[in-house]
């Protein structure tokens, strides 16, 4: 009998280190998971952030130029691509299945105000990335260059800090109706050339925020004055705003993947 119980003890023992043993395997692995999602999460938001920093050679004005013009013209291509590939489909398809399909001609119309929509979104995005390339760029040019003595006497460009919150509004258009744009998008090569446009103006995005904050506070004699005049808001950077951005992008970019 003392036998007995003590092998029931034995098994009842075996079985509660078992079980315990798995609890804790399943943690630890739903805790690595779940540093791996945040880990990469965090590897995403980074490089959304992470603008080309300037050099002697090049300031943030120059590159900016540069990285809109990629822009611009990446979007206008991959706009060239879905129109060709459109056109190309429905012919493929009219010339199949005409035949066997009275309905295909409707069918391929739908499809085709698809792809003429895709592409004309495409294109306006860059036509409005380069159309708001020279106030910006000019902008920070001013912000940057602002001499010293002056600075210290009336502010901060606060005109010019206001033509780079404005552009902050347009950037902001641009990369929405690209995420929107996105899940529309049927053809790989051109998604992937899309997300990276749209990571593209998040880092330009970053740029301009950075010159912002780092310009648009410092001590002056008066500059609270001249900050009145133009009408300049003492929080320029929604924060709660630039996170629901950065979250929609991941999103997207997450699953181009």
């Amino acid at each position: 009998m003392k036998q007995k119980t003590r092998t029931a003890y034995l098994v009842v023992i075996a079985l509660a280190l078992s079980f315990g043993f798995a609890s804790f395997v399943a943690v630890a692995k739903n805790d690595n998971a779940n540093s791996n999602s945040s880990g990469s999460k965090s590897e995403k938001t980074k490089n959304l952030k992470n603008y080309e920093e300037p050099t002697q050679g090049k300031t943030n004005a120059s590159i900016h130029k540069e990285k809109t013009d990629e822009i611009s013209s990446e979007l206008l291509e991959a706009s060239e691509v879905e129109k060709n590939k459109g056109q190309q489909n429905r012919e493929e398809k009219t010339v199949e299945n005409k035949l066997n399909n009275p309905n295909v001609g409707q069918q391929e119309q739908t499809r085709k105000k698809t792809r003429e929509e895709i592409a004309g979104e495409l294109e306006e995005v860059a036509e409005e990335t380069e159309e708001t390339q020279d106030e910006t760029v000019e902008a920070i040019e001013e912000v940057e260059q602002q001499n010293a003595f002056k600075k210290f006497l009336i502010g901060t460009d606060y005109k010019n800090l206001g033509q780079l919150r404005s552009s902050l509004v347009h950037n902001e258009n641009q990369i929405r109706k690209l995420t929107r744009l996105s899940g529309s998008i049927e053809d790989g090569e051109v998604e992937t050339a899309v997300t990276a446009q749209m990571t593209l103006l998040m880092q330009e995005r970053e740029r301009i925020k950075n010159i912002i904050m780092e310009n648009e506070d410092g001590f002056s004699l008066l500059g609270w004055a001249f900050r009145l005049i133009n009408g300049y808001p003492k929080d320029s950077i929604d924060e709660q705003n630039e996170e629901a951005l950065v979250q929609e992008v991941e999103a997207v970019v997450a699953v181009t993947e």
